[in-house]
């Protein structure tokens, strides 16, 4: 019989304290960013899934938002949680947090055990909003807004940055920097909402530049971890392909391929430029530090809350929000002669 993972095992993996890693957990703060990293990484590892139950206030019972993270390792949801909660109390709320794995059924449990509570409105995070989820939450008539993703099938608000302009932008840095042969390490092929919007955008800005497509340039992956990024960065070498830099379509990855690179002993950026996506506190953990395309993900939970509020007052009021993003220049990309 395999016995579910406790936070004391998360701790012990990750060579922190019980209470370390309770702050953590609650975005408490009073830690380091490596210890951080350690501890999501041991959640991943162990299969750690995670429902934070909010204290009521003593002299009040407070309404409550769910919040549905698809995985804990991204290093994304420590910002975007800091606004959701920031916004919630701001309205008299407080947030209860499902970390699920991306699987249909472990998704579902946790949106019932939601609407058991009940909560007054759910935000999704970064993940397809499937028919049985839409199905679960229409039912029990609670409100949904997307965070980092957006739904073609349902009529449902999001906030999102649009992952087909930042990488376009992302490109046309490089481009300007004065590379011509640039690879991009994306995510999954199947995924609609990141990888191939972000594909589409790195299309997008070779052809404004009237530069040419090649095909063997264009890596996709499993997703956007760290690992992810090493394994699509070595099938890119083993395609024995030259090319002065890389966007990778996600921090983790950008850290992956930085990993590979200096396996191969390739120096960064004097042989190979690498641009990340997100700005994520690794980025400035990097060496050399990451060059980003940077994605306001404080705001988008501030947003989200907002939104989800005016859906509570008004139902049938549906809208998207699309927060711009910007490029922060670091160590990890140089200009070309």
């Amino acid at each position: 019989m395999n016995l579910k993972p406790t936070l004391k095992d998360v701790a012990q993996k990750a060579g922190v304290s019980v209470a370390t890693a309770s702050r953590i957990l609650n975005a408490r703060g009073g830690y380091h960013p490596d210890t951080r990293a350690r501890v999501l990484q041991a959640m991943q590892d162990l299969g750690y899934v995670v429902l934070h139950a909010p204290e009521p206030e003593p002299s009040s019972k407070r309404p409550i938002l769910g919040v549905v993270f698809p995985k804990v390792a991204s290093m994304l949801i420590q910002e975007a949680l800091a606004g959701l909660q920031q916004a919630a109390h701001q309205h008299g709320f407080e947030i209860l947090v499902g970390h699920t794995d991306g699987s249909l059924e472990r998704t579902l449990t946790v949106l019932r055990t939601f609407l058991d509570l009940p909560v007054k409105g759910v935000v999704f995070a970064s993940e397809i909003l499937h028919r049985e989820y839409h199905d679960l939450l229409q039912k029990h008539q609670t409100p949904v807004v997307l965070l980092s993703a957006i739904s073609f099938q349902f009529p449902v608000p999001f906030v999102r940055c649009d992952d087909r302009r930042a990488a376009f932008l992302a490109t046309d840095f490089l481009i300007r920097k004065g590379h011509r042969d640039i690879a991009i390490i994306a995510g999954a092929r199947s995924d609609p909402f990141s990888s191939t919007a972000r594909v589409t955008g790195y299309l997008d800005a070779l052809l404004h530049h009237q530069l040419p497509v090649q095909e063997r340039h264009i890596v996709y992956t499993r997703g956007f971890s760290f690992q992810d990024g090493k394994d699509g960065f070595r099938l890119l070498l083993e395609r024995e392909t030259a090319v002065s830099a890389v966007f990778a379509c996600s921090d983790e990855m950008a850290a992956g391929v930085l990993s590979v690179a200096a396996e191969h002993h390739m120096s960064v950026p004097e042989q190979l430029s690498v641009m990340g996506y997100d700005n994520l506190p690794l980025c400035q953990m990097t060496h050399p530090t990451l060059t980003t395309v940077a994605q306001p993900f404080v705001e988008m939970g501030q947003q989200a809350v907002h939104l989800l509020m005016e859906c509570l007052h008004n139902p049938d009021g549906q809208k998207g929000l699309d927060l711009g993003v910007h490029i922060i220049e670091r160590g990890s990309v140089r200009s070309l002669p």
